[in-house]
């Protein structure tokens, strides 16, 4: 037997979804039932996944095939991991071990996401770098399907403050701290300190002071590759004793 026999025939899939369109009560119900489905074939996903690093059991995590998680790694309550296209099974949103997820984080994946090793967000940070097609009004916009063309790539070892948020096509350099309600839009250099929106720097680190500098100062901002940073930063401290009474939904009071 060929393997496309398996296959739904051509135009069924768009005639089904108009059929469901002119009943909108029966499509909630089918929806329903993919959706419980789909969540049971998951389950054995997120299971592996708690044997080597701590998911809160309230995370939404849609397109769990195409998620790499890291060793010791934590995403914490509330949490939603979205992949919009899920028809490759490579790994479209990767975060890095000993990486912290605070609370009500957002993960909306174009292209691909990845958060690089000991990463720290705080709650309610979001990473977008997908959205709905908004060219024709004349469409529902939930219904014109969403882009997939950005990437967004944080180097090792970045902290995020609350509500900070990246939005499209980014790459923020490693050790870099991104300020409370940030947005960040463009990219940004290694170890540097940027606030506001759209994010601006403010400070970078002098490597041969060992200190932080305002930005404009006029020194030699030579510093680590990720590689080198994130071998010296492994072998300084190695893995991270994780907070996780801090990103769990029972058991967090001290």
């Amino acid at each position: 037997m060929m393997a496309d026999e398996h296959l739904p025939p051509p135009g069924l899939k768009a005639r089904v979804k108009a059929m469901l369109r002119q009943h909108p009560v029966l499509a909630l119900w089918v929806a329903r039932g993919l959706a419980s489905v789909m969540a049971i074939r998951a389950w054995p996903r997120r299971l592996h996944a708690l044997t080597y690093c701590s998911v809160a059991g309230d995370v939404r995590v849609t397109g769990w095939r195409q998620v790499a998680l890291g060793r010791n790694c934590v995403i914490g309550a509330g949490s939603w991991l979205n992949v919009n296209h899920r028809g490759d099974a490579s790994a479209a949103l990767r975060i890095g071990h000993d990486a912290f997820i605070g609370r009500r984080n957002f993960f909306t994946v174009g292209r691909t996401i990845d958060v690089g090793p000991y990463c720290l967000t705080a709650s309610d940070c979001a990473f977008v770098g997908s959205s709905h097609h908004v060219a024709d009004p004349g469409l529902p916009y939930i219904a014109t399907g969403t882009t997939q063309d950005a990437d967004i790539v944080v180097g090792a070892n970045c902290f995020f403050g609350y509500r900070a948020a990246v939005l499209g096509h980014v790459r923020i350099g490693h050790g870099s701290i991104i300020g409370a309600f940030s947005v960040v839009r463009h990219d940004l250099p290694p170890f540097c300190v940027a606030v506001g929106n759209p994010a601006r720097v403010i400070r970078r680190f002098d490597w041969a002071a060992g200190r932080w500098r305002e930005a404009d100062a006029a020194v030699d901002w030579t510093c680590p590759d990720e590689p080198t940073y994130l071998r010296r930063l492994q072998e300084r401290h190695g893995h991270v004793l994780q907070p996780l009474s801090a990103a769990r939904t029972w058991g967090g009071d001290i």
